[in-house]
């Protein structure tokens, strides 16, 4: 979903790493240390302002239930 919305309005979609801990309020004008290890995914939509942080695990979680299904 994340990469076909992208380049559909890729100037109003930030995607930004979360390391150490995920950030509610996060500000993508903002560097994202990169010391530590990625916990997931913030995207957030700069026309609307909202943002949802998507943890490490539910990826892994989804990814291992597609490869699953597809069997």
């Amino acid at each position: 979903i994340i990469p076909a919305y992208r380049n559909y309005r890729s100037n109003t979609v930030v995607v930004v790493k979360c390391r150490g801990v995920l950030l509610a309020n996060l500000d993508p004008c903002r560097e994202v240390p990169e010391d530590g290890t990625m916990t997931g995914l913030t995207v957030m939509d700069r026309e609307t302002g909202k943002s949802v942080s998507i943890p490490l695990s539910t990826m892994e979680a989804d990814i291992r239930r597609r490869c699953n299904d597809s069997d």
